[in-house]
């Protein structure tokens, strides 16, 4: 029975923003008044390419363009775009950006791991500006450390 209103709430959900973004959860509740979408417990959330993992996801929808207008996630969240990953405690996004707040992790193929306490991701740019209260930790690929020293040497 609790499954099968997880999936019955969980076509609702996708029906009412027609597609726009796929959730899965252990539990789903939709506020239809407000259009808010909370998602509790190995919640995801899939929009545009973007994959929100957390234990708590909160979206806000936007009624007229029937798209997530702003998505709050908390605890153990992950975020996947294009092979790169970020966890942090928790994020918030809006349809430019995403900021990611403690124990912020960045691992990319073509960096390698950036540690810090909050990161600023650009979702157009796929910059990052990243800060912490001592020091932001970087660990550079192999490939970016080659590239680093020979354009200093010169």
């Amino acid at each position: 029975m609790k499954l099968c209103r997880r999936l019955l709430l969980l076509a609702l959900l996708c029906q009412q923003i027609s597609y726009a973004m796929e959730a899965t959860a252990d539990e789903i509740t939709i506020d239809s008044q407000t259009n808010v979408y909370t998602l509790i417990g190995n919640a995801v959330a899939k929009y545009k390419g973007k994959v929100f993992k957390a234990d708590l996801i909160v979206v806000y929808k936007d009624e007229k363009e029937k798209l997530p207008e702003k998505i709050t996630a908390r605890g153990n969240v992950s975020f996947n775009e294009d092979g790169t990953i970020i966890t942090a405690d928790s994020c918030e996004s809006d349809k430019k950006f995403v900021t990611f707040y403690q124990n912020v992790t960045l691992k990319n193929n073509e960096i390698g791991v950036v540690y810090a306490d909050k990161a600023r991701y650009d979702i157009e740019t796929k910059k990052m500006d990243v800060t912490a209260k001592n020091k932001v930790k970087v660990i550079l690929s192999k490939d970016k450390e080659d590239e680093f020293n020979r354009k200093t040497k010169k």
